[in-house]
């Protein structure tokens, strides 16, 4: 399996459905490959969730990280 190198993003679009079947624009999914040693766990990957209205509303290593930790125990259920 090859390795995207730094820099390379991944960018994956989300929506939701409301309780009227109803569809409306989820947050956008953004994984980036950061310089080695910019954490280990998520193997070097930056993840960031960004709202519809532009609003971040996580990031690794920033605000609300706590938003975007389910990112990582995803990757590393698959990695096993």
């Amino acid at each position: 399996v090859g390795r995207l190198p730094v820099g390379a993003i991944i960018a994956k679009e989300s929506f939701a459905v409301d309780q009227s079947c109803a569809f409306m624009c989820g947050p956008l999914f953004n994984v980036e490959k950061m310089s080695v040693e910019f954490d280990y766990v998520s193997g070097d990957w930056r993840y960031t969730l960004i709202q519809p209205d532009g609003s971040i509303s996580g990031s690794s290593n920033g605000e609300n990280v706590e938003n975007v930790k389910f990112c990582v125990s995803c990757r590393l259920a698959v990695e096993k």
